[in-house]
């Protein structure tokens, strides 16, 4: 099982890039959200991008926080390591 990424400079030196966006006051979508992206590549023709979102209506950091546990829980589910009771 991969260790969980500390902070963005751990989730940036595995490749991923971080995006941040502010929609704006009073629009009917949550106004912060980060997204963490990389490119993977699949075997013959597959791939893609992989897209990890995090979202607050308040806060950026509350959003880039999100967005980096949303990250490391899906690294954690699609752990290719076998897991064995202790």
């Amino acid at each position: 099982m991969p260790a969980d990424l500390a902070n963005n400079a751990a989730a940036v030196a595995e490749g991923y890039v971080r995006v941040q966006l502010d929609y704006g006051a009073g629009g009917t979508v949550t106004r912060y959200v980060t997204r963490y992206e990389k490119q993977y590549d699949g075997d013959a023709q597959s791939g893609g991008m992989r897209v990890i979102e995090g979202r607050d209506p308040t806060a950026q950091a509350t959003a880039d926080t999100n967005a980096l546990n949303t990250l490391n829980a899906h690294r954690r589910a699609t752990s290719t390591a076998p897991t064995r009771p202790t």
